[in-house]
């Protein structure tokens, strides 16, 4: 069960305001409530875990929709940095883009085995076995 299901149509339409707009302020005006409604809202546990939700499920579309390009993104760098024709300053970015986007991709993964170990492990000191 989604969180914004126990929200009120306007909760609801605030919380894609809050998702579109520079401001709390904004938002409000955008569907037409006080900030301070808007605020009040924010502090309840349930507003503000649907906004949490609706946050997470823009990021992982973003996410999904940079993956799309990811592959272009690197061969544009890769042109750059062998184009001849290319000013030495532009190859240089591109080869310290590389550089900059190679080492966290690096330290992600490591990061990322690092905790499935850790979960792992209190999985199972916690007697549940293996996490999977």
């Amino acid at each position: 069960m989604s969180q914004n299901d126990a929200l009120s149509p306007k909760q609801r339409a605030a919380i894609a305001a809050l998702l579109g707009a520079k401001s709390i302020s904004a938002a409000a005006a955008d569907i037409k409530i006080s900030r301070k409604t808007l605020q009040r809202w924010l502090a309840t546990p349930a507003f503000a875990a649907a906004l949490a939700e609706a946050e997470n499920d823009l990021l992982h579309e973003t996410t999904r929709l940079l993956l799309a390009f990811a592959g272009m993104a690197g061969f544009a760098l890769v042109k750059n940095l062998t184009a001849e024709d290319a000013p030495a300053s532009a190859r240089n970015a591109a080869a310290c883009a590389i550089l900059d986007r190679l080492v966290s991709l690096r330290e992600h993964a490591q990061l990322s085995d690092r905790v499935a170990e850790m979960e792992a492990w209190i999985c199972q000191q916690s007697g549940g076995g293996s996490k999977t």
